[in-house]
């Protein structure tokens, strides 16, 4: 839904239009940010809403990227897609949705937690990542990567450690901009009984909860 509090799911609303990039204006101009991201895991509205709504949104973006870059233009805007829903919903991969958003970023953002669907890191194809650079010519930014180390749900320290090395080796060569970790702690298991943050969120911490170390830290210490 929209981010107005209205509980809308029209994109084109004129009104809404207006208003959100009056305020994106406003905030790329006060604040010269280096980074803007004007939507995060976009894809989201064509799975639930369906390819009309999305295209509405695309348009939406396109005029947020255009507002930002009258008020900053060394600004660099982020639209931010969810890899997962792109390559493992059921049916074909998506890769046509990142053409249709051209012109509306000058970095094209990915969240990966491919734990989900893959077994083991050493499943990850070479070219799992690799993919995308058919479908944008842009500079990618990782935005949120990550493995679980939650037992219960399959995971462990030692195939944190796994992933991040073998996505160094798949993205080896790939122009990128930025690589973010998803999670510096690990969340309390009370803490994800919400819409947002679910269970499935145990576990991808670099470090444990109460701040200790985990294996993988003392590799991403050293990048």
């Amino acid at each position: 839904m929209r981010n107005d509090g209205s509980a809308s799911h029209d994109f084109a609303d004129p009104q809404f239009v207006r208003q959100i990039c009056k305020e994106a204006y406003r905030i790329a101009a006060q604040f010269k940010p280096v980074y803007f991201s004007i939507g995060n895991e976009v894809n989201t509205v064509y799975e639930w809403l369906g390819e009309r709504t999305f295209n509405d949104l695309v348009s939406l973006e396109r005029k947020l990227y255009a507002a930002v870059k009258e008020a900053s233009p060394k600004t660099k805007v982020i639209v931010v897609i969810s890899y997962n829903q792109l390559v493992d919903l059921p049916g074909p991969p998506r890769f046509h949705l990142i053409e249709k958003l051209d012109g509306a970023y000058d970095l094209f953002g990915v969240t990966t937690y491919p734990w989900r669907k893959c077994a083991t890191p050493k499943n990850l194809l070479d070219d799992y990542y690799r993919r995308l650079s058919k479908y944008t010519n842009k500079l990618i930014a990782f935005t949120e990567i990550g493995w679980s180390s939650d037992t219960a749900q399959g995971g462990s320290e030692d195939e944190q450690v796994e992933y991040l090395l073998r996505f160094l080796e798949i993205t080896k060569g790939m122009q990128l901009e930025f690589v973010n970790w998803a999670f510096l702690h690990d969340l309390l298991e009370p803490s994800v009984t919400g819409f947002i943050v679910q269970r499935t969120h145990l576990g991808l911490g670099l470090r444990r909860y109460d701040g200790l170390p985990k294996k993988v830290w003392v590799y991403f210490r050293i990048l």
